[in-house]
C-alpha cells in the first residue's frame, strides 16, 4: 500500500527509541483521524500500530473490520 504524504511525515516522527508518551504526544497533536490509523495499521511494525490505536475512531469501528485488524496480528 502507498502511504499517503501525511502518513510518511507522521512515520518519519517514529523511531524505534520512541517511548509510550512519545506517541502519545504525537497523538495528541493529530486527534482522531481514522484513515491515517488505517494507514498506519497497514505499515505492520509495532510502534505505527500503537499510534493508530490512540487514533482511531471508535465510532468508526465495524465488526468486520475488528476481525480483520484481529487476523492482521
Amino acid at each position: 500500500m502507498k502511504l499517503s504524504f501525511n502518513t510518511e511525515k507522521i512515520y518519519a516522527q517514529i523511531n524505534s527509541n520512541t517511548q509510550l508518551g512519545g506517541l502519545r504526544k504525537i497523538a495528541k497533536e493529530i486527534k482522531k483521524d481514522h484513515l491515517l490509523a488505517l494507514e498506519l495499521w497497514s505499515i505492520a511494525e509495532f510502534l505505527p500500530r500503537q499510534l493508530a490505536i490512540l487514533i482511531t475512531d471508535p465510532k468508526l469501528l465495524s465488526q468486520g473490520l475488528l476481525d480483520e485488524l484481529d487476523q492482521d496480528i
